[in-house]
Protein backbone atom coordinates (compact mmCIF):
# COMPACT_ATOMS: atom_id res chain seq x y z
CA UNK A 1 0.00 0.00 0.00
CA UNK A 2 1.52 3.29 -1.10
CA UNK A 3 -1.11 5.63 0.34
CA UNK A 4 0.29 8.64 2.26
CA UNK A 5 -0.54 7.20 5.67
CA UNK A 6 1.93 4.35 5.10
CA UNK A 7 4.90 6.69 4.64
CA UNK A 8 6.95 7.40 7.74
CA UNK A 9 8.20 10.88 8.48
CA UNK A 10 11.71 10.06 7.28
CA UNK A 11 10.24 8.95 3.93
CA UNK A 12 8.50 12.27 3.40
CA UNK A 13 10.05 15.26 1.65
CA UNK A 14 8.37 18.56 2.48
CA UNK A 15 8.74 20.95 -0.44
CA UNK A 16 8.15 24.16 1.49
CA UNK A 17 11.89 24.78 2.17
CA UNK A 18 12.52 24.66 -1.61
CA UNK A 19 9.70 27.02 -2.58
CA UNK A 20 11.62 30.25 -2.04
CA UNK A 21 10.41 33.00 -4.33
CA UNK A 22 10.36 36.75 -3.78
CA UNK A 23 7.53 38.19 -5.88
CA UNK A 24 7.63 41.60 -7.52
CA UNK A 25 3.87 41.77 -8.13
CA UNK A 26 1.51 38.81 -8.51
CA UNK A 27 4.25 36.55 -9.92
CA UNK A 28 5.10 33.39 -8.01
CA UNK A 29 7.51 31.51 -10.26
CA UNK A 30 9.04 29.65 -11.89
CA UNK A 31 11.47 28.92 -9.10
CA UNK A 32 15.10 29.78 -9.66
CA UNK A 33 17.90 27.39 -10.51
CA UNK A 34 19.08 27.02 -6.93
CA UNK A 35 15.65 25.76 -5.77
CA UNK A 36 15.55 23.28 -8.67
CA UNK A 37 18.98 21.77 -8.14
CA UNK A 38 18.76 21.61 -4.35
CA UNK A 39 15.37 19.88 -4.54
CA UNK A 40 16.70 17.36 -7.09
CA UNK A 41 19.72 16.63 -4.91
CA UNK A 42 17.62 16.15 -1.75
CA UNK A 43 15.05 13.93 -3.47
CA UNK A 44 17.74 11.79 -5.12
CA UNK A 45 19.48 11.23 -1.80
CA UNK A 46 16.23 10.31 -0.05
CA UNK A 47 15.24 7.87 -2.79
CA UNK A 48 18.63 6.14 -2.55
CA UNK A 49 18.10 5.66 1.18
CA UNK A 50 14.36 4.91 1.37
CA UNK A 51 13.38 3.82 -2.18
CA UNK A 52 9.80 5.04 -1.81
CA UNK A 53 9.34 8.72 -0.98
CA UNK A 54 6.29 10.91 -0.43
CA UNK A 55 6.68 14.49 -1.71
CA UNK A 56 4.36 16.73 0.27
CA UNK A 57 3.28 20.21 -0.85
CA UNK A 58 1.41 23.03 0.87
CA UNK A 59 -2.26 23.00 -0.20
CA UNK A 60 -2.45 26.39 -1.96
CA UNK A 61 -2.42 26.41 -5.76
CA UNK A 62 0.78 28.48 -6.16
CA UNK A 63 3.04 26.27 -4.01
CA UNK A 64 1.33 23.20 -5.48
CA UNK A 65 2.21 24.42 -8.98
CA UNK A 66 5.81 25.02 -7.97
CA UNK A 67 6.01 21.60 -6.33
CA UNK A 68 4.87 19.94 -9.54
CA UNK A 69 7.41 22.07 -11.43
CA UNK A 70 10.17 20.77 -9.13
CA UNK A 71 9.07 17.14 -9.51
CA UNK A 72 9.07 17.51 -13.29
CA UNK A 73 12.57 19.02 -13.18
CA UNK A 74 13.70 16.02 -11.12
CA UNK A 75 12.30 13.62 -13.72
CA UNK A 76 14.02 15.55 -16.52
CA UNK A 77 17.41 16.07 -14.85
CA UNK A 78 17.78 12.93 -12.74
CA UNK A 79 15.66 10.40 -14.66
CA UNK A 80 16.48 11.77 -18.12
CA UNK A 81 12.85 11.99 -19.17
CA UNK A 82 11.72 14.46 -21.78
CA UNK A 83 9.10 17.06 -20.74
CA UNK A 84 6.21 15.14 -22.30
CA UNK A 85 7.07 12.09 -20.16
CA UNK A 86 7.44 14.26 -17.07
CA UNK A 87 3.98 15.68 -17.76
CA UNK A 88 2.25 12.28 -17.88
CA UNK A 89 1.49 12.00 -14.12
CA UNK A 90 -0.16 15.45 -14.15
CA UNK A 91 -1.72 15.78 -17.60
CA UNK A 92 -5.15 14.56 -16.46
CA UNK A 93 -5.31 16.93 -13.52
CA UNK A 94 -8.20 19.38 -13.43
CA UNK A 95 -7.29 22.79 -14.94
CA UNK A 96 -7.70 24.43 -11.54
CA UNK A 97 -5.06 22.10 -10.09
CA UNK A 98 -2.26 24.25 -11.57
CA UNK A 99 -1.67 27.89 -12.43
CA UNK A 100 0.32 29.43 -15.25
CA UNK A 101 3.11 31.86 -14.39
CA UNK A 102 2.33 35.58 -14.92
CA UNK A 103 5.03 38.19 -15.44
CA UNK A 104 6.33 40.49 -12.72
CA UNK A 105 4.29 43.57 -13.63
CA UNK A 106 0.99 45.16 -12.70
CA UNK A 107 -0.21 45.33 -16.32
CA UNK A 108 -1.75 42.09 -17.53
CA UNK A 109 -1.15 41.69 -21.27
CA UNK A 110 -2.72 38.23 -21.42
CA UNK A 111 0.56 36.30 -21.62
CA UNK A 112 1.60 33.58 -19.17
CA UNK A 113 4.06 30.71 -19.36
CA UNK A 114 3.09 27.22 -18.28
CA UNK A 115 4.88 24.66 -16.15
CA UNK A 116 5.44 22.68 -19.35
CA UNK A 117 7.16 25.69 -20.99
CA UNK A 118 9.50 25.91 -18.02
CA UNK A 119 10.23 22.16 -18.13
CA UNK A 120 11.15 22.42 -21.79
CA UNK A 121 13.51 25.29 -20.98
CA UNK A 122 15.24 23.24 -18.29
CA UNK A 123 15.52 20.23 -20.60
CA UNK A 124 17.01 22.34 -23.39
CA UNK A 125 19.50 24.07 -21.09
CA UNK A 126 20.54 20.68 -19.73
CA UNK A 127 21.03 19.40 -23.27
CA UNK A 128 23.21 22.43 -24.02
CA UNK A 129 25.44 21.42 -21.10
CA UNK A 130 24.72 24.52 -19.02
CA UNK A 131 23.88 22.55 -15.86
CA UNK A 132 26.99 20.37 -15.69
CA UNK A 133 28.78 20.60 -12.31
CA UNK A 134 32.02 21.64 -14.05
CA UNK A 135 30.15 24.51 -15.74
CA UNK A 136 27.80 25.67 -13.00
CA UNK A 137 28.96 26.69 -9.52
CA UNK A 138 25.77 26.66 -7.46
CA UNK A 139 27.32 28.39 -4.45
CA UNK A 140 28.57 31.19 -6.69
CA UNK A 141 25.14 31.46 -8.34
CA UNK A 142 23.45 31.79 -4.92
CA UNK A 143 25.96 34.40 -3.76
CA UNK A 144 25.69 36.77 -6.72
CA UNK A 145 21.95 36.17 -7.14
CA UNK A 146 21.50 37.97 -3.81
CA UNK A 147 20.53 41.64 -4.43
CA UNK A 148 23.03 42.57 -1.72
CA UNK A 149 25.93 40.82 -3.47
CA UNK A 150 25.72 42.22 -6.97
CA UNK A 151 22.36 41.01 -8.31
CA UNK A 152 23.85 39.25 -11.36
CA UNK A 153 23.44 35.87 -13.00
CA UNK A 154 25.20 34.05 -15.82
CA UNK A 155 22.42 33.09 -18.24
CA UNK A 156 24.58 31.35 -20.84
CA UNK A 157 27.90 29.95 -19.52
CA UNK A 158 30.98 31.65 -20.98
CA UNK A 159 28.78 33.98 -23.03
CA UNK A 160 26.07 36.05 -21.34
CA UNK A 161 25.64 37.64 -17.94
CA UNK A 162 22.73 39.79 -16.78
CA UNK A 163 23.23 42.31 -14.00
CA UNK A 164 21.67 45.36 -12.43
CA UNK A 165 22.82 48.68 -13.85
CA UNK A 166 25.61 50.27 -11.77
CA UNK A 167 25.65 53.94 -10.77
CA UNK A 168 28.51 56.33 -10.18
CA UNK A 169 26.75 58.60 -7.69
CA UNK A 170 27.94 56.77 -4.58
CA UNK A 171 29.86 58.21 -1.60
CA UNK A 172 33.60 58.25 -2.20
CA UNK A 173 35.36 55.17 -0.92
CA UNK A 174 32.22 53.01 -1.09
CA UNK A 175 31.35 50.32 -3.62
CA UNK A 176 27.62 50.42 -2.89
CA UNK A 177 24.94 52.43 -1.16
CA UNK A 178 21.54 51.40 0.23
CA UNK A 179 18.79 53.72 -0.99
CA UNK A 180 15.26 53.04 0.29
CA UNK A 181 16.13 49.40 1.02
CA UNK A 182 17.59 48.92 -2.49
CA UNK A 183 21.33 48.41 -2.85
CA UNK A 184 23.00 50.26 -5.73
CA UNK A 185 26.49 49.32 -6.89
CA UNK A 186 29.39 51.35 -8.25
CA UNK A 187 31.02 50.05 -11.46
CA UNK A 188 34.18 49.30 -9.43
CA UNK A 189 32.20 46.71 -7.48
CA UNK A 190 31.95 44.51 -10.57
CA UNK A 191 35.53 44.83 -11.85
CA UNK A 192 37.12 42.03 -9.84
CA UNK A 193 34.26 39.62 -10.53
CA UNK A 194 34.20 40.45 -14.24
CA UNK A 195 37.94 39.95 -14.54
CA UNK A 196 37.65 36.58 -12.81
CA UNK A 197 34.96 35.31 -15.18
CA UNK A 198 36.69 36.96 -18.18
CA UNK A 199 34.09 39.48 -19.23
CA UNK A 200 35.24 41.02 -22.52
CA UNK A 201 32.38 43.47 -23.20
CA UNK A 202 29.87 45.41 -21.11
CA UNK A 203 26.65 46.51 -22.85
CA UNK A 204 24.62 49.37 -21.37
CA UNK A 205 21.02 49.77 -22.52
CA UNK A 206 19.79 52.52 -20.18
CA UNK A 207 20.64 56.21 -19.91
CA UNK A 208 24.26 56.88 -18.85
CA UNK A 209 24.73 57.11 -15.11
CA UNK A 210 28.40 56.12 -14.88
CA UNK A 211 31.59 56.73 -16.83
CA UNK A 212 32.43 53.83 -19.21
CA UNK A 213 36.12 54.37 -18.40
CA UNK A 214 35.72 52.34 -15.23
CA UNK A 215 35.33 49.26 -17.44
CA UNK A 216 37.49 50.42 -20.32
CA UNK A 217 40.46 51.04 -18.02
CA UNK A 218 40.15 47.38 -16.99
CA UNK A 219 40.54 46.32 -20.65
CA UNK A 220 36.82 45.69 -21.16
CA UNK A 221 34.99 47.02 -24.18
CA UNK A 222 31.97 49.19 -23.33
CA UNK A 223 29.05 49.51 -25.76
CA UNK A 224 26.00 51.78 -25.44
CA UNK A 225 22.73 50.67 -27.07
CA UNK A 226 20.18 52.99 -25.53
CA UNK A 227 16.55 51.82 -25.18
CA UNK A 228 13.60 53.11 -23.21
CA UNK A 229 13.22 51.10 -20.00
CA UNK A 230 10.49 48.42 -20.04
CA UNK A 231 10.10 48.87 -23.80
CA UNK A 232 10.54 46.65 -26.85
CA UNK A 233 13.92 47.64 -28.34
CA UNK A 234 14.09 48.80 -31.97
CA UNK A 235 14.99 46.12 -34.51
CA UNK A 236 18.37 47.70 -35.25
CA UNK A 237 19.31 47.57 -31.56
CA UNK A 238 18.43 43.86 -31.35
CA UNK A 239 20.35 43.11 -34.53
CA UNK A 240 23.38 45.11 -33.33
CA UNK A 241 23.30 43.20 -30.05
CA UNK A 242 23.23 39.82 -31.83
CA UNK A 243 26.09 40.89 -34.12
CA UNK A 244 28.10 41.97 -31.09
CA UNK A 245 27.60 38.58 -29.44
CA UNK A 246 28.83 36.90 -32.62
CA UNK A 247 31.88 39.12 -32.72
CA UNK A 248 32.96 38.91 -29.07
CA UNK A 249 34.89 35.78 -28.19
CA UNK A 250 34.09 35.60 -24.50
CA UNK A 251 31.64 36.76 -21.86
CA UNK A 252 29.34 39.71 -22.48
CA UNK A 253 27.77 41.42 -19.44
CA UNK A 254 24.58 43.30 -20.28
CA UNK A 255 22.40 45.57 -18.16
CA UNK A 256 19.57 48.04 -18.33
CA UNK A 257 18.33 49.93 -15.27
CA UNK A 258 17.25 46.85 -13.31
CA UNK A 259 18.55 44.10 -15.58
CA UNK A 260 15.03 42.66 -15.75
CA UNK A 261 13.42 44.33 -18.76
CA UNK A 262 15.15 45.31 -22.00
CA UNK A 263 18.41 43.54 -21.15
CA UNK A 264 16.63 40.29 -20.29
CA UNK A 265 14.56 40.51 -23.47
CA UNK A 266 17.68 40.86 -25.62
CA UNK A 267 19.19 37.81 -23.93
CA UNK A 268 16.00 35.86 -24.70
CA UNK A 269 16.28 36.95 -28.34
CA UNK A 270 19.81 35.56 -28.41
CA UNK A 271 18.53 32.21 -27.09
CA UNK A 272 15.92 32.12 -29.85
CA UNK A 273 18.36 33.11 -32.58
CA UNK A 274 21.39 31.00 -31.68
CA UNK A 275 20.24 28.19 -29.39
CA UNK A 276 16.90 27.17 -30.98
CA UNK A 277 14.80 28.05 -27.93
CA UNK A 278 11.17 28.90 -28.55
CA UNK A 279 10.04 32.27 -27.24
CA UNK A 280 8.31 30.62 -24.28
CA UNK A 281 11.35 28.48 -23.51
CA UNK A 282 13.65 31.50 -23.73
CA UNK A 283 11.45 33.56 -21.41
CA UNK A 284 11.22 30.63 -19.00
CA UNK A 285 14.99 30.05 -18.90
CA UNK A 286 15.82 33.71 -18.34
CA UNK A 287 13.27 33.82 -15.51
CA UNK A 288 14.62 30.63 -13.96
CA UNK A 289 18.08 32.18 -13.90
CA UNK A 290 16.93 35.73 -13.06
CA UNK A 291 13.38 35.77 -11.60
CA UNK A 292 11.13 38.63 -12.61
CA UNK A 293 12.67 39.10 -16.05
CA UNK A 294 10.86 40.08 -19.28
CA UNK A 295 7.62 41.92 -18.74
CA UNK A 296 4.56 43.27 -20.53
CA UNK A 297 4.72 43.69 -24.29
CA UNK A 298 8.23 42.23 -24.41
CA UNK A 299 6.71 38.77 -23.99
CA UNK A 300 4.21 39.28 -26.79
CA UNK A 301 6.91 40.63 -29.09
CA UNK A 302 9.17 37.62 -28.54
CA UNK A 303 6.37 35.18 -29.30
CA UNK A 304 5.15 37.14 -32.33
CA UNK A 305 8.67 37.55 -33.80
CA UNK A 306 10.03 34.16 -32.76
CA UNK A 307 10.35 32.85 -36.32
CA UNK A 308 11.83 36.12 -37.57
CA UNK A 309 14.68 36.06 -35.06
CA UNK A 310 15.25 32.33 -35.39
CA UNK A 311 15.62 32.73 -39.16
CA UNK A 312 17.84 35.77 -38.66
CA UNK A 313 20.08 33.75 -36.33
CA UNK A 314 20.39 30.95 -38.88
CA UNK A 315 21.38 33.42 -41.59
CA UNK A 316 23.91 35.11 -39.33
CA UNK A 317 25.50 31.78 -38.41
CA UNK A 318 25.58 30.65 -42.03
CA UNK A 319 27.23 33.87 -43.12
CA UNK A 320 29.76 33.91 -40.30
CA UNK A 321 33.11 33.67 -42.08
CA UNK A 322 36.22 32.29 -40.41
CA UNK A 323 38.55 34.88 -38.95
CA UNK A 324 41.96 34.41 -40.56
CA UNK A 325 43.78 35.83 -37.55
CA UNK A 326 46.05 33.10 -36.19
CA UNK A 327 45.74 30.86 -39.27
CA UNK A 328 49.28 30.67 -40.59
CA UNK A 329 48.64 30.06 -44.26
CA UNK A 330 45.79 29.57 -46.70
CA UNK A 331 45.77 27.62 -49.91
CA UNK A 332 44.03 29.51 -52.66
CA UNK A 333 43.31 28.04 -56.05
CA UNK A 334 43.95 30.26 -59.05
CA UNK A 335 44.05 29.09 -62.68
CA UNK A 336 44.23 25.40 -61.68
CA UNK A 337 47.36 25.92 -59.60
CA UNK A 338 47.93 26.35 -55.86
CA UNK A 339 49.66 29.31 -54.27
CA UNK A 340 50.43 29.77 -50.57
CA UNK A 341 49.88 33.00 -48.73
CA UNK A 342 50.49 34.17 -45.17
CA UNK A 343 48.16 36.89 -43.90
CA UNK A 344 47.72 39.12 -40.91
CA UNK A 345 44.48 40.76 -39.84
CA UNK A 346 45.82 44.16 -40.91
CA UNK A 347 45.74 43.07 -44.55
CA UNK A 348 41.96 42.59 -44.41
CA UNK A 349 40.27 46.01 -44.26
CA UNK A 350 37.07 46.25 -42.24
CA UNK A 351 34.64 47.90 -44.72
CA UNK A 352 33.90 44.66 -46.55
CA UNK A 353 33.44 42.41 -43.54
CA UNK A 354 29.66 41.95 -43.90
CA UNK A 355 29.78 41.11 -47.58
CA UNK A 356 32.72 38.80 -46.97
CA UNK A 357 30.69 36.98 -44.36
CA UNK A 358 27.83 36.56 -46.83
CA UNK A 359 30.11 35.06 -49.45
CA UNK A 360 32.27 32.75 -47.36
CA UNK A 361 30.17 29.89 -46.02
CA UNK A 362 32.68 27.34 -44.58
CA UNK A 363 32.67 27.05 -40.75
CA UNK A 364 35.73 28.02 -38.75
CA UNK A 365 38.21 25.11 -38.63
CA UNK A 366 40.78 24.56 -35.90
CA UNK A 367 43.78 26.87 -36.41
CA UNK A 368 45.88 23.91 -37.35
CA UNK A 369 48.40 24.17 -40.19
CA UNK A 370 47.41 20.68 -41.30
CA UNK A 371 43.80 21.80 -41.89
CA UNK A 372 44.03 24.56 -44.45
CA UNK A 373 41.15 26.55 -45.87
CA UNK A 374 40.67 26.51 -49.59
CA UNK A 375 38.32 28.80 -51.44
CA UNK A 376 38.23 30.58 -54.82
CA UNK A 377 40.60 33.46 -55.46
CA UNK A 378 37.53 35.55 -56.39
CA UNK A 379 36.39 35.53 -52.76
CA UNK A 380 39.81 36.45 -51.42
CA UNK A 381 39.95 39.41 -53.80
CA UNK A 382 36.44 40.38 -52.78
CA UNK A 383 37.48 40.40 -49.12
CA UNK A 384 40.28 42.84 -49.87
CA UNK A 385 38.16 45.28 -51.88
CA UNK A 386 35.89 48.05 -50.59
CA UNK A 387 32.37 46.84 -49.88
CA UNK A 388 30.72 49.26 -52.30
CA UNK A 389 32.78 47.88 -55.22
CA UNK A 390 32.60 44.23 -54.24
CA UNK A 391 29.68 43.14 -56.36
CA UNK A 392 29.82 45.67 -59.19
CA UNK A 393 29.39 43.94 -62.59
CA UNK A 394 32.68 45.28 -63.95
CA UNK A 395 34.67 44.10 -60.94
CA UNK A 396 33.09 40.64 -60.78
CA UNK A 397 33.26 40.04 -64.52
CA UNK A 398 36.98 40.78 -64.47
CA UNK A 399 37.60 37.96 -62.00
CA UNK A 400 34.75 35.51 -62.26
CA UNK A 401 33.33 33.22 -64.90
CA UNK A 402 29.66 33.97 -65.79
CA UNK A 403 28.12 31.39 -63.47
CA UNK A 404 30.10 32.73 -60.47
CA UNK A 405 29.09 36.28 -61.30
CA UNK A 406 25.42 35.28 -61.47
CA UNK A 407 25.70 33.52 -58.12
CA UNK A 408 27.30 36.53 -56.44
CA UNK A 409 24.68 38.90 -57.81
CA UNK A 410 21.92 36.56 -56.62
CA UNK A 411 23.45 36.51 -53.12
CA UNK A 412 23.48 40.30 -53.14
CA UNK A 413 19.77 40.46 -54.03
CA UNK A 414 18.92 37.92 -51.32
CA UNK A 415 20.98 39.78 -48.72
Amino acid sequence: DSSPRHFSRDQTLQTEPFLTYFPFCSDFGPLNLSCILRFCSSLSELIREKHNVLVQSPPEIEPRTNTIFLIGCFLILEREMDPSQADLPFCRAHPTFLRSYPDASYHNVGFEISVFDAWRAVEKANREGWLKPEVLDLEEYDHYDDPNNGDMQIIVPNKLLLFKGPVEDIPEGSLWVDNHYVRMFHPRFYLEVFEEIRVKTVVRLNAPNYDPKFFEDADMEHVDLFCEDCSVPPTQVIFHFLQLLQRVDGMVAVHCDTGLGVAAMLVATYLISFHSFTAREAISWVRIMRPGSIIGMQQLYLEEKEKVWRDAGKRMQTRCAPDVTGIADLRIRKDDSWRRFAFTQAEFPAPSVILFNILLLPPLPPPDASQLLSFPMTLLMARCCPANNLLSPSFCSSLSPPHVLAGLQQQRRQA
